[in-house]
């Protein structure tokens, strides 16, 4: 599942032993793509203008160049400052108001949100092409995509899988689950507080079949 896929994909390609790959909700693009596409469709949610989430885009790209080298941390956190002084820029007066020191509270997220990125795990991950070695793979895959997936969007990732498929011609099955979320839960809007819950038979008949 997830960034699981990514790895199952990975293992399938170096081992012989695996003769099957299932695939729920998993990346087929660059992970980086798939963390900037998050963050434009959470901040579109929110009423934010491309505009607006050009700022945290720019500082994304500069964050996974530092991961990439794995190098240049505490440079970092100074386009990160700005990013936050820029986004309290926009809040009202009421809400500024309870922020009484922007620099210990801009050092304060960044060590809350960096320490993911700079685990081996996302490092590895955020550039491996998985829809490279899918297309190389001679077993059979199946690949199921939530439709209201807002984590790994199948508009972005599904579409890929499937293109895959037809050039490749390998034995692989597509699905995508109506209404269902990254969680393949039932939903709305796909955000992460409307989880409730969505039957997966798809799997099984599969597997079965």
């Amino acid at each position: 599942h997830s960034q699981g896929g990514m790895v199952g994909t990975r293992s399938a390609k170096n081992s012989s032993l695996v003769t099957g790959l299932i695939l729920m909700a998993s990346p087929t693009v660059l992970l980086k793509d798939v963390i900037n596409e998050q963050i434009v469709i959470l901040q579109k949610a929110q009423g934010k203008t491309e505009e607006e989430i050009q700022p945290t885009l720019d500082f994304q790209r500069k964050a996974y160049e530092v991961a990439r080298l794995n190098e240049g941390w505490e440079e970092l956190l100074v386009p990160f400052k700005e990013l936050i002084k820029y986004e309290i820029g926009r809040l009202s007066e009421a809400q500024q108001a309870y922020i009484t020191d922007i620099d210990v509270f801009a050092e304060a997220q960044y060590n809350q949100q960096i320490v993911g990125l700079k685990s081996p795990q996302m490092r590895s991950l955020l550039f491996y092409d998985t829809g490279k070695d899918l297309s190389e793979l001679k077993i059979p895959i199946l690949a199921i995509f939530g439709e209201k997936d807002t984590q790994v969007p199948v508009d972005q990732n599904g579409v890929i899988f499937e293109q895959i498929c037809k050039v490749k011609s390998i034995d692989c099955s597509y699905t995508v689950v109506t209404d269902a979320n990254h969680l393949f839960q039932k939903a709305k809007t796909g955000l992460a507080m409307e989880y409730t819950s969505l039957p997966k038979e798809s799997i099984s008949d599969w597997i079965l079949k």
